[in-house]
């Protein structure tokens, strides 16, 4: 048994799959817009976006919970065009219990009012809010790389003592070792930690001014040459006028 839910989705995007009809030999067949095709295999194969148009104060309020959303409504030709890229980006996040992707259809009755408490007045528009924090506006790109990268840096939060799950393999094993190491111990890795800053901002120094050496030298060959042929050219069109 199809949810009410789901079954919304389900008229929304067979909406947003036909134009008005065309008429071929005196009957009218429905013009299907082939990008929107994905749509129905996307719904058949079940969505990871959490659609939000009836419960959306309820979803979003857990404070342990991150948010990325997308203001739509479903004849939006720029909202169809990235429908794709945010299944993709929610297919991502589908198992955590953090980061959440949703969306709310601001036709729908539930979604208008929605809506217009978020400010929306185009489509689409997307805002987002990390765990515990306040609803900001995305403005960066739409692609799917961009949105998984804004995800990453800038909506979930980052790896701490306090965040370990958020954390790589490697600075996990990091927090272990220095939390048994003596205070002692500690400084010296401290010491030797700041010397791989300096040792690694001096290599980068000594590259930067062997390219600026390469540079002039090779601007100067350059301007020698144009000087050279200049000349040579100014000779040719002399001899040229015969």
């Amino acid at each position: 048994m199809m949810g009410a839910g789901m079954s919304r989705r389900v008229e929304q995007c067979i909406e947003s799959c036909l134009e008005p009809s065309i008429e071929v030999s005196d009957s009218l067949v429905p013009l299907v817009r082939p990008p929107q095709v994905l749509c129905l295999l996307a719904l058949a194969q079940g969505s990871s976006v959490v659609t939000l148009d009836d419960n959306f104060d309820s979803e979003t309020s857990d404070p342990s919970v991150a948010w990325f959303i997308k203001f739509y409504a479903p004849w939006c030709g720029h909202c169809n065009a990235m429908k794709a890229d945010w299944e993709n980006l929610a297919e991502i996040y589908s198992d955590s219990d953090v980061m959440k992707i949703g969306q709310v259809d601001c036709t729908s009755e539930t979604g208008k009012g929605i809506c217009e408490r978020h400010g929306v007045h185009g489509y689409p528009t997307l805002k987002y809010k990390q765990p515990g924090g306040m609803w900001s506006m995305y403005m960066s790109g739409r692609g799917k790389e961009q949105l998984a990268s804004f995800v990453e840096d800038e909506i979930l939060p980052k790896c701490s003592l306090e965040n370990k799950a958020r954390c790589s393999k490697k600075d996990q094993n990091f927090m272990e070792r220095i939390q048994t190491m003596s205070f002692e111990e500690r400084k010296a890795l401290e010491v030797e930690l700041n010397k791989e800053i300096e040792d690694a901002k001096h290599a980068h120094t000594l590259i930067a001014q062997e390219l600026e050496s390469k540079y002039r030298e090779s601007k100067e060959k350059a301007d020698r040459l144009s000087k050279k042929i200049k000349f040579e050219l100014s000779l040719l069109k002399h001899f040229g006028k015969g």
